[in-house]
């Protein structure tokens, strides 16, 4: 029996599509591991508190917990049972500079990061003012909310961030997951996912995702270290003073250092200095850069 040949073209088209590698794909291996050797520390400072929360009002209890720097509220709603140990635990499998969405969404009037009994079929929601999750929902899951929320932070300073990152995902011409090729945020969301993976994993699997996905990887970093506007409200914190928020993605001048900002700079150093053997030979180990 002849096959048409429309229907050869379609296999066709349908095996190239399927043989095509994402970022994900590619990574997928690292995976399994996230968080498994994570420095990341939270504290919970105080609570519970009874709450009314966000989402439909619901009843549940909320903590102030603090990591390095940052300060934010953990809310679970009281018909999931889920322990506040369960929730730390999944939180610190979440690289240092992520923590910073974690304040950006507990501001007055907001319920930090939320652990709801059920949110429409969705494991999770991000954005500029919460993140919101279901008790089955993880660390990766999480990291993909980050993704959204820290967007939409940016976007206050840079209202056009997201027309740079469509230039970025046509720059970078490779996919990062059948999901993420549905909507640029969601292609955000899910590289901010796959960084986040790379990141836990090691400088050598960071250095990798860069060379991937170059544009990407850059607005993302800028994404993820920028300030928020000066008029931007601020949580409060445990002491007097307010010192300037630890971005976790660069070394500052507060003494002492905390941990998320030392092993991001460590690991950014290594990838530095790798880039800088394999494309330009071996320099002094101490020189700057571009000596």
């Amino acid at each position: 029996m002849k096959i048409p040949a429309i229907v050869i073209l379609t296999l066709a088209i349908a095996s190239e599509a399927k043989d095509q590698e994402t970022l994900k794909t590619h990574f997928r291996s690292l995976y399994g591991r996230f968080g498994q050797e994570s420095t990341t520390e939270v504290e919970v400072v105080s609570g519970p508190e009874d709450v009314k929360m966000r989402n439909g009002g619901v009843a549940g209890k909320q903590w102030i917990a603090t990591c390095g720097r940052y300060r934010f509220k953990l809310t679970i709603q009281d018909s999931t049972e889920v322990e506040l140990d369960q929730l730390v635990q999944t939180i610190e499998k979440l690289p240092g500079p992520y923590i910073r969405a974690c304040e950006a969404v507990s501001d007055e009037g907001e319920d930090g990061i939320a652990v709801y009994a059920d949110l429409g079929g969705a494991s999770a929601h991000g954005g500029k003012t919460y993140i919101n999750i279901i008790p089955r929902a993880n660390a990766i899951t999480i990291a993909h909310e980050v993704g959204h929320t820290l967007e939409q932070v940016a976007r206050e300073s840079d209202p056009k961030i997201l027309d740079k990152w469509e230039e970025a995902i046509e720059a970078d011409k490779i996919s990062v997951s059948d999901y993420g090729d549905n909507v640029r945020h969601e292609d955000l969301g899910e590289f901010a996912q796959v960084y986040a993976v790379c990141l836990d994993a090691g400088p050598e699997h960071l250095a990798a995702l860069e060379k991937l996905s170059p544009a990407r990887f850059a607005l993302w970093e800028k994404i993820l270290r920028a300030s928020p506007p000066r008029d931007a409200p601020r949580h409060s914190r445990p002491t007097g003073d307010a010192p300037r928020a630890c971005t976790g993605s660069q070394p500052h001048s507060l003494e002492p250092p905390c941990s998320c900002c030392l092993r991001f700079a460590a690991r950014s150093a290594s990838i530095r200095l790798n880039a800088s053997m394999t494309s330009g030979g071996q320099r002094k180990l101490g020189a700057p850069a571009g000596s």
